[in-house]
Protein backbone atom coordinates (compact mmCIF):
# COMPACT_ATOMS: atom_id res chain seq x y z
CA UNK A 1 0.00 0.00 0.00
CA UNK A 2 1.60 3.66 -0.76
CA UNK A 3 1.77 6.27 1.52
CA UNK A 4 0.26 9.85 0.04
CA UNK A 5 0.28 11.46 3.55
CA UNK A 6 2.84 14.67 3.72
CA UNK A 7 5.25 15.13 6.69
CA UNK A 8 3.37 17.18 9.12
CA UNK A 9 5.93 19.75 10.51
CA UNK A 10 5.83 19.82 14.49
CA UNK A 11 7.34 22.90 14.75
CA UNK A 12 7.09 26.26 11.65
CA UNK A 13 8.92 29.16 13.56
CA UNK A 14 6.76 32.19 13.65
CA UNK A 15 6.95 35.63 10.67
CA UNK A 16 9.07 38.33 12.23
CA UNK A 17 10.25 41.52 11.78
CA UNK A 18 13.71 43.20 12.30
CA UNK A 19 15.67 45.65 12.13
CA UNK A 20 18.77 46.02 9.80
CA UNK A 21 20.22 43.68 7.62
CA UNK A 22 22.65 42.28 9.72
CA UNK A 23 19.72 40.84 11.62
CA UNK A 24 18.23 38.88 8.78
CA UNK A 25 17.87 35.15 10.07
CA UNK A 26 20.16 32.54 8.64
CA UNK A 27 18.20 29.55 6.72
CA UNK A 28 17.95 27.12 9.16
CA UNK A 29 16.41 23.69 8.99
CA UNK A 30 17.23 23.49 13.29
CA UNK A 31 14.79 25.95 13.43
CA UNK A 32 11.63 23.51 12.14
CA UNK A 33 10.59 19.86 13.27
CA UNK A 34 8.82 17.70 10.77
CA UNK A 35 8.19 14.15 11.17
CA UNK A 36 6.38 11.27 9.30
CA UNK A 37 4.90 7.41 9.06
CA UNK A 38 6.68 6.66 6.41
CA UNK A 39 10.63 6.59 7.65
CA UNK A 40 12.94 9.78 8.02
CA UNK A 41 11.94 13.19 7.28
CA UNK A 42 14.41 15.64 4.89
CA UNK A 43 14.16 19.48 5.07
CA UNK A 44 15.22 22.22 3.34
CA UNK A 45 15.24 25.56 3.18
CA UNK A 46 15.53 27.90 0.53
CA UNK A 47 14.86 32.11 0.81
CA UNK A 48 13.45 34.54 -1.33
CA UNK A 49 13.10 38.42 -1.22
CA UNK A 50 9.86 40.47 -2.46
CA UNK A 51 11.29 43.78 -2.60
CA UNK A 52 10.76 46.64 -1.44
CA UNK A 53 13.45 49.63 -0.09
CA UNK A 54 13.61 48.87 3.69
CA UNK A 55 12.02 52.49 4.37
CA UNK A 56 9.07 53.60 6.33
CA UNK A 57 5.98 52.00 4.25
CA UNK A 58 8.31 49.97 1.72
CA UNK A 59 10.14 47.19 3.96
CA UNK A 60 11.95 44.56 2.87
CA UNK A 61 9.91 41.29 2.93
CA UNK A 62 11.87 38.13 2.99
CA UNK A 63 9.84 34.51 2.82
CA UNK A 64 11.58 31.26 4.17
CA UNK A 65 10.36 28.62 2.35
CA UNK A 66 10.67 25.18 4.73
CA UNK A 67 10.18 21.73 2.67
CA UNK A 68 9.65 18.41 4.50
CA UNK A 69 9.84 15.30 2.24
CA UNK A 70 9.31 12.00 3.70
CA UNK A 71 11.16 8.55 2.09
CA UNK A 72 8.18 8.08 0.22
CA UNK A 73 8.46 11.43 -1.69
CA UNK A 74 5.65 13.34 0.33
CA UNK A 75 6.08 16.62 0.69
CA UNK A 76 4.62 19.53 3.52
CA UNK A 77 5.90 23.63 3.40
CA UNK A 78 5.96 25.76 6.38
CA UNK A 79 6.27 29.30 5.52
CA UNK A 80 8.13 31.99 7.43
CA UNK A 81 8.28 35.58 6.31
CA UNK A 82 10.57 37.92 7.95
CA UNK A 83 10.14 42.08 7.64
CA UNK A 84 13.37 43.76 7.61
CA UNK A 85 13.24 47.73 8.70
CA UNK A 86 16.25 49.88 7.68
CA UNK A 87 17.29 52.72 9.52
CA UNK A 88 15.90 56.06 9.22
CA UNK A 89 16.38 56.50 4.60
CA UNK A 90 17.63 60.13 3.48
CA UNK A 91 16.37 60.72 0.10
CA UNK A 92 17.53 63.91 -0.17
CA UNK A 93 21.38 64.42 -0.43
CA UNK A 94 22.76 67.78 0.58
CA UNK A 95 24.69 69.62 -2.16
CA UNK A 96 26.82 71.98 -0.60
CA UNK A 97 26.43 75.77 -0.60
Amino acid sequence: MADNTPPVFTLCPPSITVTGLENLPLCDVEDVGAEDGCGQVTVTCTRAGLGGVGCGIMPINVTYTFTATDDCGNTATCIRTVTVILPPCNFFVSLGE
